[in-house]
C-alpha cells in the first residue's frame, strides 16, 4: 500500500504526545477505545493452524566457546584455534567480515553466523539461537544449540547509542554502524542519507 491515510495525524502530532492515551481514554472505560487503538497499531492475529516450519536442536562440546562480534573475540578465536583447541565462534550478523571468514578455514573452528547467545548457564552451558539463512524444505527455520564449553570468552564488541534529538526516528537517520552495514551489503547509501 503506497498511501497511509492515518499520516494525517502527523499534522496534529503535538496533541498525541507519548502516553497521551493514559489520560485521554479514561472515560467511560479504556476497553471502549481499546479495539480501535489496537487495530490502528497494526496488531495482527495469531495463526490458528500448525506451524509449517521445522526447528531442531543440536548439542556440541568445545574446549573454548566464544561469543564474538568485536575484534577481541575474533583474535581470541584465532589464538585458541591456532593452538589446536576446538572453538565455536558465534556471530550474530551474516557479515562478510574477512577476519571471521578466515577463521572458517581452520578445521577446529566452527563459525555460527546469524546466531545469538541467549543464555549462559552453570558449568559453562551456553544456549544459542541460530536463524538458518535461506531455509528451504529440507532445512529448519531455526536451530537451538546447546554448547558445553571448557571455557567461555564473551567478547561481544561495542554497542552504539543513538544521539537524542528531535525527529531522530525519521527515515534516513541511522547510526554509523547501520550505515556501514548498508554500504557493505548494498554497495550504496540509502536514499536521503549522507556522510
Amino acid at each position: 500500500m503506497s498511501h497511509d491515510a492515518l499520516r494525517a495525524i502527523d499534522f496534529v502530532r503535538s496533541v498525541f504526545a507519548a502516553g497521551f492515551y493514559n489520560k485521554a481514554f479514561m472515560w467511560p472505560s479504556w476497553h471502549v477505545y481499546e479495539p480501535i487503538i489496537r487495530k490502528l497499531a497494526g496488531f495482527g492475529r495469531a495463526p490458528t493452524g500448525p506451524d509449517p516450519d521445522r526447528y531442531e536442536t543440536r548439542t556440541r562440546t568445545a574446549r573454548c566457546w566464544l561469543s564474538a562480534g568485536g575484534a577481541g573475540g575474533i583474535q581470541a578465536a584465532r589464538v585458541a584455534g591456532a593452538s589446536g583447541q576446538r572453538v565455536i565462534l558465534v556471530e550474530q550478523d551474516e557479515s562478510r567480515d574477512e577476519d571471521v571468514s578466515s577463521l572458517a578455514n581452520l578445521a577446529n573452528v566452527q563459525v555460527l553466523r546469524c546466531t545469538t547467545a541467549v543464555a549462559y548457564y552453570d558449568h559453562d552451558l551456553v544456549a544459542l539461537a541460530e536463524v538458518v539463512p535461506n531455509g528451504g524444505p529440507h532445512l529448519p527455520r531455526e536451530r537451538l544449540w546447546l554448547v558445553r564449553a571448557g571455557s567461555v570468552v564473551l567478547a561481544t564488541g561495542a554497542l552504539e547509542q543513538p544521539l537524542i534529538f528531535s525527529n531522530n526516528d525519521r527515515p534516513g537517520i541511522m547510526l554509523a554502524g547501520a550505515a556501514l552495514k548498508f554500504l557493505r551489503r548494498m554497495q550504496s547509501l540509502p536514499a536521503g542519507a549522507s556522510w
